[in-house]
């Protein structure tokens, strides 16, 4: 007779601190995690800010596992900052007429 194992996996959302680093978000969902886990488990990232010094962390996050990020656009700190990032693309793409989009479609 067979025996079959079946896999348990676990999934929680490491939260950045607003301010800090999603790294550091990382370490302290990792920490509450050490040492009383009896499951393989993982994480997606709420990303609470991301001014762009940040956005090379992304690539560090996905580079240690995580592949999904949530990043809440109904609070009015996050769709100001999308807000003044797309204005600041279109003053540059505007300025540059070689300049084109951040990123292509179609």
């Amino acid at each position: 007779m067979a025996t079959t194992y079946r896999e348990a996996v676990a999934f929680d959302f490491a939260i950045q601190t607003r301010g800090a680093s999603t790294l550091e978000g990382l370490d302290t969902w990792h920490a509450k995690a050490d040492g009383k886990a009896a499951i393989d488990y993982g994480f997606h990232m709420i990303v609470t800010d991301l001014p762009d010094a940040r956005v090379p962390e992304l690539r560090r996050l996905a580079d240690e596992g995580l592949t999904s990020y949530k990043l809440f656009m109904a609070y009015p700190i996050a769709r100001s900052a999308c807000a003044s990032r797309r204005k600041s693309e279109a003053e540059t793409s505007a300025a540059s007429p070689t300049a084109g989009p951040a990123s292509k479609t179609g």
